[in-house]
């Protein structure tokens, strides 16, 4: 794959430089992607801490099913 100037990426040849940048873009979109989701859950479990114990049963089937994100 290093020994020649085109890779195959995605099934599209491109030269080696501008696989790395492609390759390094979705890297970074990635992270946003996963610091978003990281930013969800910390807000979502502020906001359960602040609901208390007072909660109906709707209330507490849409915490169960967004517990596991």
């Amino acid at each position: 794959m290093l020994n020649s100037d085109t890779v195959n990426l995605f099934g599209k040849i491109m030269s080696q430089d501008n696989a790395m940048v492609v390759t390094f873009l979705i890297a970074i979109v990635d992270l946003c992607f996963t610091q978003i989701r990281k930013n969800y859950r910390k807000v979502g479990r502020t906001l359960i801490g602040h609901l208390g114990g007072q909660l109906s049963e709707d209330e507490i089937l849409v915490i169960r099913q967004f517990e596991r994100y």
